[in-house]
């Protein structure tokens, strides 16, 4: 799905198979130390999912952030750009890259891995397995998603 204003706003979407490597920089990041950091930019228009679907939606506001202060988390961002638009997973040290197969984010995995990364090939799901869980559940005619 597609959340907007602080995640109050939740839009259902399917986007297909799409396949990822994360990988994770062993980083800890502070996350209310990146929200008071002043360098960090507050004047970004919002996403919208008209922008998302056309693909001008690209970037983390807390990038330049962590890469001044995290100098892993730079490296493992430059190290996934050589497979696509690399990109953090939200404030952490997280970060992963959209690949175009399975085949492509486990070679990816596979070369990350054989360079000492924690990271792992993954396929992505339009619909989480915790509220598929819950569907399975419920009783009949129950209404749990808006």
């Amino acid at each position: 799905g597609w959340a907007e204003g602080v995640g109050e706003a939740l839009t259902p979407m399917a986007l297909g198979e799409r396949h990822y490597l994360i990988a994770d920089s062993g980083v800890s990041v502070p996350t209310a130390e990146l929200f008071q950091a002043p360098d960090l930019k507050r004047d970004a228009p919002p996403a919208t999912i008209a922008d998302f679907l056309s693909g001008t939606v690209h970037g983390n506001a807390f990038e330049p952030v962590l890469r001044q202060r995290a100098p892993l988390v730079s490296t493992l961002l430059d190290r996934l750009g050589a497979f696509g638009e690399a990109r953090l997973t939200g404030t952490g040290g997280g970060c992963f890259v959209a690949l175009p197969s399975q085949a492509e984010a486990e070679s990816a995995q596979r070369e990350l891995a054989a360079e000492g990364w924690h990271c792992r090939a993954c396929v992505g799901v339009d619909r989480s397995p915790l509220w598929v869980a819950i569907d399975n559940r419920a009783p009949a005619g129950t209404a749990l998603r808006p």
